[in-house]
């Protein structure tokens, strides 16, 4: 009876553990990441945010889309269309407002644009100053309504007066003029009507004449002030910047001073999205995307793949402060997490670093290092299928293998990158199932990615393909898990 309710126990616990669902796959908590097959988004970067830049910060310098971007989709639409595993390649760069210096080696800008970018730090420098600038503008400006009501009404009651005694006098000159008094009352109106016009003229120009003269002294009072408020706010900065020389002379030069300063002075750059040598938005914009959208998805398990394309750097201590902007869920310190544990623990992100070193000399355990092994290619007209075995290390015994599947395409004069995508992500949903199947085969490992452009392109078809190799994943594991004990 006791070891009855000891197996019966046991296969409720094993029915729960594996009822538990991560990634919308049934029975996947108890899976490590490595036997789980995730849809990626190949160069994710290069058009999730538009259109691309031969420069970053300089719109005017556009990419061609047909050549250069790898996308349409956003990266929170990605990732509602069940992409889970993202390649992002980056390029540290410098900003046009950090380094003026390296624009006319980078950019070649023309004297044109020099001015443009002096008139735009200007602007941005002078911002206090035009606050101050348009606050004195409208209260002049009320001023100056008001002292015109005030003018325009006196001036009014004077005229009115004039009028009134300038008409009597007329009158009274008038009657003692004419003898004949039948037609007196007709020509004393006709007298009065020529007089009121001639007043209504004489007022409309004295009333023009005075908001002129009235607008030219506001004018010339603004101009006045505008400039003492600008010799002001430059002495002002003198004083400040004076103030902030003396501070950093007068404060003691320790040991954390000179890390910031080396720091500064060596990673002056931010990490941007980049393609064929075009620019993106920052890095931090996707992570930023991914973390709000991990925040509402709480069973959800998201890698994501920085590769450098610049070799002569490591870019582990950008990454490493640029990751901060993770809030709603953490960053793993596992290669391969046990999926139930990464989500209980609210660790779902797993961060993979490629690049030139493979050593990097700022060690954190939330990145990972990865580098490439071995490659086959397969060719099928247009359409170039390359199946990718990464690692940690080139050389390690006990290497935790990561099996990437791409579906490229190779570069025709006459067509797009979205129609070829379209073609080739057709073709390779087709024959998944197939592939996956002489992997597993093989490398007695599953396909852990299946990496595509233009995800918005690929059909349902892969989707449900994707789901399937999944469900024979966690079959597998079952199985394996039976034959230990």
């Amino acid at each position: 009876m006791y070891n009855k309710l000891v197996v019966g126990v046991l296969l409720l616990v094993a029915t729960v553990s594996y009822a538990c669902e991560v990634n919308r796959v049934e029975g996947a908590c108890n899976l490590h990441l490595s036997n789980l097959t995730l849809i990626g988004a190949h160069d994710a970067g290069a058009g999730a945010y538009g259109h691309l830049d031969y420069a970053p910060g300089l719109p005017w310098l556009r990419a061609p889309d047909c050549r250069i971007r790898n996308q349409n989709m956003s990266i929170t639409d990605m990732l509602n269309s069940g992409v889970r595993y993202f390649e992002l390649k980056v390029r540290p760069r410098h900003r046009i407002s950090i380094v003026k210096t390296k624009i006319n080696l980078i950019f070649k800008i023309k004297p044109e644009m020099k001015r443009l970018v002096k008139r735009r730090a200007e602007r941005k420098d002078s911002k206090e100053l035009k606050e101050k600038l348009q606050k004195m503008r409208t209260t002049e400006r009320r001023t100056l309504r008001f002292e015109m009501r005030k003018k325009i009404k006196g001036l009014r009651q004077r005229m009115r007066k004039r009028f009134k005694q300038h008409m009597e006098k007329r009158v009274g000159v008038f009657k003692k003029r004419v003898k004949d008094h039948s037609r007196m009352k007709e020509k004393i109106r006709k007298l009065k009507r020529r007089l009121r016009r001639r007043f209504k003229n004489r007022l409309k120009n004295k009333i023009r004449k005075l908001k002129r003269r009235l607008r030219r002294r506001m004018k010339l009072k603004v101009r006045h002030e505008a400039a003492a408020l600008r010799v002001l706010f430059g002495k002002e900065k003198k004083e400040r910047k004076n103030a902030e020389l003396i501070q950093e002379k007068k404060s003691p030069k320790g040991a954390g001073d000179k890390r910031s300063k080396r720091e500064a002075t060596t990673h002056p750059t931010q990490l941007f999205l980049y393609h064929n040598g075009a620019y993106s938005r920052p890095l931090t914009s996707a992570f930023r995307d991914i973390d709000t959208w991990l925040g509402s998805h709480k069973k959800d398990v998201v890698v994501v793949r920085v590769s450098l394309t610049d070799y002569n750097k490591d870019i582990t201590r950008q990454l490493s402060r640029e990751m901060a902007t993770f809030s709603h869920t953490g960053l793993n310190k596992e290669r391969d997490p046990i999926l139930g544990t990464a989500v209980k623990d609210n660790k779902r992100i797993i961060l993979f670093l490629e690049q030139h070193h493979h050593f990097p000399r700022h060690y954190n355990q939330a990145i990972h290092p990865i580098v490439k092994l071995d490659t086959s290619v397969e060719v099928h007209d247009s359409c170039v299928e390359t199946t990718t075995l990464y690692a940690q290390r080139h050389k390690m015994r006990h290497n935790q293998h990561i099996i990437q599947l791409d579906w490229y395409h190779s570069l025709t004069p006459s067509r797009c990158n979205n129609a070829l995508a379209a073609e080739c992500n057709a073709r390779g949903t087709a024959r998944l199932s197939r592939v996956s199947h002489v992997i597993a085969r093989d490398y007695h490992h599953p396909i852990n990615v299946v990496l595509i452009d233009y995800v918005g392109t690929a059909d349902k078809g892969l989707k449900e393909a994707v789901h399937e190799i999944n469900k024979g994943n966690v079959q597998r594991h079952k199985k394996t898990q039976k034959s230990t004990r």
